[in-house]
């Protein structure tokens, strides 16, 4: 595996192998956290039928973020 240095000062890496130590992380791992953005994991929809019309909609699962008002005008803002 490559290995990255770079350069602090003396306070800063006694800082960040606080902050390390504090949430019980090895120091690449902190470092890796703090540098990348966490991965995005898409939630698995369920498909259901409507009894009356018998079209599929999808379900999404507990706890996913609500969809509001203001997402659909951003999705929808460059339709024709």
């Amino acid at each position: 595996m490559p290995t990255l240095s770079f350069k602090a000062a003396p306070a800063e890496v006694h800082r960040i192998r606080a902050a390390a130590r504090a949430n019980r992380l090895s120091l690449s791992e902190y470092l890796r956290r703090a540098a990348l953005p966490p991965a995005t994991v898409r939630p698995k929809l369920r498909m259901k039928t409507d009894r009356k019309t018998g079209l599929s909609y999808a379900v999404m699962p507990a706890g996913a973020p609500k969809l509001g008002l203001h997402d659909v005008k951003r999705i929808l803002a460059d339709f024709p």
